[in-house]
């Protein structure tokens, strides 16, 4: 499966950037140029460019919690419905926050896949 971002751009993260003026110049420009870029250091992930609207929030902490994620994994958390989840999803891989792929079901059908960057 290939994992694809919004618009066919090419994802990137930092990883273990450090903190200091090389961490705060990446930010400020990434936030500048409002493109999202997310730094790791192991498991931890922080984002240093535009933060998702904060009705993206949920979704994207859950996302930033597990490596994929798939709508009805969102959904079963109780807080949305199967489609609020998808537009969710969808809206966060649109804005570049999340990388997204097809896989087959074992019904038959296709579902999509979302992965944080890094």
């Amino acid at each position: 499966m290939i994992l694809k971002i919004a618009g066919g751009d090419v994802p990137i993260c930092l990883i273990d950037l450090g903190e200091g003026e090389v961490c705060d110049n990446i930010a400020a420009a990434a936030l500048a140029a409002g493109v999202p870029l997310m730094a790791w250091s192991g498991e931890i992930g922080r984002m240093l460019g535009p933060p998702p609207s904060p009705g993206l929030m949920p979704a994207f902490a859950y996302a930033m919690e597990h490596r994929q994620v798939r709508a009805r994994g969102l959904a079963h958390t109780g807080a949305l419905s199967l489609t609020n989840a998808s537009s969710k999803l969808n809206q966060l891989w649109a804005g570049g926050y999340l990388m997204r792929g097809k896989v087959g079901q074992a019904s038959g059908g296709m579902e999509y896949l979302y992965a944080r960057l890094g």
